[in-house]
Parts: structure tokens; C-alpha cells; sequence
């Protein structure tokens, strides 16, 4: 009786496997790191805008804050920008320190933050992950006492930008 197979039959079967085997992997892991990349870049980029918004959002509830409540507001206003200069009141109603608002230029990243009083105590940009620039700061007198404040910001890595619109009504003080 004859055998079906023998040892030579079965020469390259393995070799056969193994060249439909291997592009067959290739491709499927360059899908899922595609797919694994393009997943983190998206995942970035909605961090950045969180915190885009996050960062501009206490901003301009900071600036508001401090409106609302000062004795006197003095507005700059230059190239679209302001620059803010704010009396405020002590606990025992007296005339109390000067703040100001305004942008300033951060070398080292490259963005422009809205600081208060100085450069060294910055109310955006503190997150590096988002690296969001100030792109507009403006604040204009509608009639007295009543403010319209517009904060513009951009996320330097998705590049999309934010904007807060506000009035603010000042109450007397007697």
C-alpha cells in the first residue's frame, strides 16, 4: 500500500504560513497604532480645550469679582486691549489697594497671559499642557457704572479659540 503523504510532501508548509502570517501581523498593528495615536492626539486636543476653557472661565470670574466690588475702575484702552486699573475697599470702607488687569507677554512659552499687578502673578497660561495665549482683553465704559468686558483666548495646541463676553453693573457705595 502507498502512502498519501510523505516527508516530502510537507516541505514549505510551514514557510507557507509563515509568509501570509507576517504581513497579515504587519498590517494589523499598523492599524491599531494608527488607530492608538490618532486616539491620543484627539484625547489632547480635548484636554487642551478643557482647560482653555477652565483657565479663561476663572479669569474672567476673578475680573468680575474685582469690578463688581471696586471703588473706582480706570480703563486704558490701546489696539483693540485694555488695561484695567481697579480701587477696591477695605473691610472698614475705606479706599483700599490698586489692581490692575492687563496682558503681558511670557518669553519663555511664547503666549500672552492676563496677569494681575504684575507678570509674576498670571491668571491664564499656568498650564503648559494647553499653552493658551490671551488674544484679546477689552473692557469699555457702556455708561456709568455698567462695563462690557470681552476675554478672547486660544489654545496654541488645538488652536481653537474662546470667548467670554460680559456686563457688569457696579452698585453704589454711599
Amino acid at each position: 500500500m502507498q502512502k498519501r503523504w510523505s516527508k516530502g510532501h510537507e516541505s514549505g508548509f510551514v514557510l507557507l504560513e509563515t509568509l501570509l502570517a507576517i504581513p497579515l501581523a504587519a498590517m494589523l498593528l499598523t492599524a491599531f497604532l494608527t488607530a492608538g495615536l490618532w486616539g491620543l492626539r484627539s484625547y489632547v486636543r480635548i484636554l487642551s480645550d478643557i482647560e482653555l476653557h477652565e483657565e479663561l472661565s476663572t479669569a474672567m470670574q476673578r475680573v468680575v469679582e474685582d469690578m463688581e466690588t471696586a471703588q473706582s475702575v480706570k480703563i486704558y484702552s490701546s489696539k483693540g486691549n485694555s488695561l484695567l486699573t481697579l480701587r477696591s475697599w477695605t473691610e472698614n470702607g475705606r479706599p483700599g489697594e490698586i489692581l490692575e488687569y492687563g496682558r503681558r507677554y511670557d518669553y519663555p512659552t511664547g503666549t500672552v497671559k492676563l496677569v494681575r499687578d504684575r507678570a509674576s502673578n498670571p491668571l491664564t497660561g499656568d498650564h503648559v499642557f494647553a499653552r493658551i495665549t490671551v488674544d484679546r482683553f477689552f473692557c469699555e465704559e457702556l455708561r456709568p457704572r455698567c462695563y462690557r468686558v470681552v476675554l478672547i483666548g486660544r489654545s496654541m495646541v488645538s488652536q481653537h479659540r474662546y470667548r467670554l463676553t460680559t456686563m457688569i453693573t457696579q452698585e453704589g457705595r454711599e
